[in-house]
């Protein structure tokens, strides 16, 4: 179909058999090369992964766009490699620190999931934010 569905076979959505680092790490998959993909698909694809209460607040995926596009967040996208710490797990939160690494930078950010309790997405996990550390 896409070049997402290529290096991300089946993972079009939450999954209960996906982990939080899992989910993390699929929506840095797809927002790595998102300057690559018409449309910002890559976003549109991260957006499957964010939390019913966290859609919410940031509002429709067009708003997610935006967020992402922001100086504070847009260092999510065309990085040369990440560094992911373990998730660390409390119950059905978990928290996942992570290291972008560009060519003239890095970027470090902080990914806090929760296990989704009601349909359609129980038991899955997803995430509820991304704080910039530095």
């Amino acid at each position: 179909m896409n070049w997402l569905t290529t290096i991300l076979p089946g993972i079009a959505h939450p999954h209960r058999d996906l982990t939080p680092e899992q989910v993390v790490q699929v929506c840095l998959d797809a927002l790595q090369n998102d300057d690559l993909l018409p449309a910002h698909e890559s976003i549109r694809f991260a957006f499957n992964f964010v939390s019913p209460a966290h859609r919410e607040f940031v509002g429709p995926v067009e708003t997610f766009i935006a967020i992402i596009k922001n100086p504070l967040y847009r260092d999510l996208g065309g990085f040369e490699r990440a560094e992911l710490s373990d998730a660390v797990r409390v119950g059905d939160v978990a928290q996942q620190r992570v290291r972008l690494i560009h060519k003239q930078h890095r970027a470090v950010y902080t990914f806090i999931l929760s296990r989704q309790i009601d349909t359609p997405f129980h038991d899955c996990w997803m995430i509820d934010a991304v704080i910039r550390e530095s």
